[in-house]
């Protein structure tokens, strides 16, 4: 269920002067995310990526290069130590999000240009709740994947170094313009924020937000196949929570093709064109057949009276007025329930999009990119999802992100691997759910079946001005056939354009049946 907090919380104007609890925001007010992109305010990843991939995709054999293990900046020394440098920057920033398969050694962040470091701490303590200001979930450890979003931010220069050869890594930093003043980095900040660390980790513990949604609209009833749901609102306002309750869940005979042919449109201020335009169950952050989670911005919960609910808390800005259809191209009778709380204050300029990239029986060989979003800005990318349908145990996710904001001819954001873009690591298949993140279904044995994936970017949201691609190589460690799927959330221009194939008909989205893993290979 929504929970309200009856706490305030004022939008930012744009900024000269940040203090930390700034940093943290977004996660108080989601809202933000629909706030117009600030002029020179970038996201840039620095990560372990094979360097060979430099080369660009005029040489595939060097832009799939898979050697993602222990590629630095550089190496120094620091009186008796080496430390290898992972990330470095001038100019006022915020590190946002750090990632690892393999924590390891120390981890030593100068600022500000000093010799000495501003925090140097066990590299693993980042992740593993052992430090006081890195706990969960801002700091967490799924499925061999260790992951902190505590933010650490540096008014003139950052370096970050580890003591440790061979890491897999991923460091996201929010960078400003010059004339933008953080706080430095230091134990002695950290200490002093704790309070607003730990409130953070409280709302998305326990699922709670910081809004007064004083309104709500409900629409009741039974639908045929090819019949729709409608929900109008008029006026402005911001849409903080849809919730959809499918009655009778035991009497539909075939859920996972029920899921998939339900099909959601968003459309805001009036406008012909759907700003979302997605399959249910991946609108609501799973993919194929009944994925329960419960998430922070997504969920799918099922309940004692054998219902099932979906909820969505991404705030939905609108001007004049907003619709909601949700469209039974199944071959299903249902009955639902729609709920849509909201409030009528002045909206965010911004408006949500989310779009879905499908197809079937893909080759995996040659590598490929494929293209999880291509769109016009001003915006900003929020989240995430994949699923794949592999009918071999064998690992299919070695495909690293590659995002190019702004007509940049190679990408501020070259990933690490499929596991790594989603917050998990070394292929392992089991499942978790943490509220920014999950893997919601990994059949298995091993890496066979379908597998689900998702991931939402708060703190971390990549900003755009002009335009945004963002491909994910297809890296098969096989030569076969898959089903694949991605799905994209983002805040854009009402009437921004993005580049995603047409909605493949009913029959091409029904999730295909997974024949029994064949016995695994034995060596002799």
């Amino acid at each position: 269920m929504f929970t309200a907090l009856l706490l305030s919380s004022l939008p930012l104007p744009v900024p000269q002067e940040l203090q930390y609890g700034d940093l943290l925001a977004d996660y108080r007010d989601l809202t933000l995310l629909a706030a117009q992109p600030v002029e020179g305010v970038r996201f840039v990843q620095f990560s372990s990526y094979d360097r060979r991939s430099d080369a660009g995709p005029g040489d595939p054999e060097a832009w799939f290069a898979n050697q993602d293990r222990g590629n630095y900046l550089r190496k120094e020394s620091y009186g008796s130590e080496t430390l290898y440098v992972m990330a470095e920057h001038e100019g006022p920033g915020v590190v946002k999000r750090i990632w690892s398969a393999n924590p390891s050694g120390d981890i030593l962040f100068f600022v500000e240009g000093s010799k000495e470091p501003a925090l140097r701490i066990p590299m693993v303590a980042l992740f593993d709740g052992s430090h006081e200001s890195f706990q969960p979930p801002l700091a967490t450890i799924q499925a061999k994947g260790h992951t902190s979003w505590v933010p650490l931010p540096f008014s003139k220069k950052i370096k970050v170094c580890t003591t440790a050869e061979g890491l897999y890594y991923q460091i996201g930093i929010k960078t400003y313009p010059v004339e933008v003043v953080l706080p430095s980095l230091s134990l002695d900040l950290l200490k002093k924020n704790q309070d607003a660390l730990k409130f953070v980790n409280s709302l998305l513990l326990k699922g709670e937000f910081i809004a007064h949604p004083r309104r709500r609209s409900e629409q009741v009833g039974r639908y045929r196949p090819n019949m729709q749901q409608s929900i109008w609102l008029n006026g402005r306002g911001t849409v903080h929570f849809l919730r959809v309750i499918l009655q009778n869940r035991a009497k539909i005979a075939d859920l996972d093709s029920l899921l998939r042919n339900l099909r959601i449109e968003v459309l805001a201020d009036r406008s012909k064109i759907p700003q979302v335009n997605m399959p249910f169950s991946e609108f609501f952050g799973a993919g194929p057949g009944l994925q329960l989670h419960s998430g922070y911005l997504t969920r799918i919960l099922e309940m004692e009276d054998e219902t099932v609910e979906f909820h969505c808390f991404l705030p939905m800005p609108f001007e004049n007025g907003i619709r909601f259809n949700i469209f039974n191209e199944s071959r299903s009778k249902i009955f639902i329930k729609t709920q849509v709380h909201f409030d009528q204050d002045p909206p965010k300029p911004l408006r949500l999009h989310a779009g879905w990239h499908a197809e079937q029986d893909v080759p995996t060989q040659p590598h490929r990119d494929w293209n999880v979003l291509d769109a016009e800005g001003p915006g900003r990318l929020i989240g995430a999802q994949l699923s794949i349908r592999n009918l071999s145990r064998t690992w299919w996710g070695e495909g690293d992100e590659k995002i190019f904001v702004d007509g940049e001819s190679h990408p501020s954001i070259f990933g690490t691997g499929t596991d790594g873009f989603f917050g998990y690591a070394w292929s392992c298949p089991d499942t978790f759910v943490h509220p920014l993140f999950a893997q919601t279904r990994c059949d298995g044995p091993e890496n066979y079946g379908w597998t689900s994936l998702n991931r939402f970017m708060i703190g971390d949201s990549i900003p755009f001005m002009e335009r945004i691609r963002f491909d994910l190589e297809l890296w098969h460690w096989e030569d076969l056939k898959v089903d694949f799927a991605t799905s994209a959330w983002w805040y854009g221009p009402l009437n921004g354009t993005h580049r995603l194939p047409p909605m493949p008909d009913p029959d091409q989205r029904d999730p295909r049946m997974i024949p029994e893993a064949p016995p695994k290979k034995t060596q002799n």
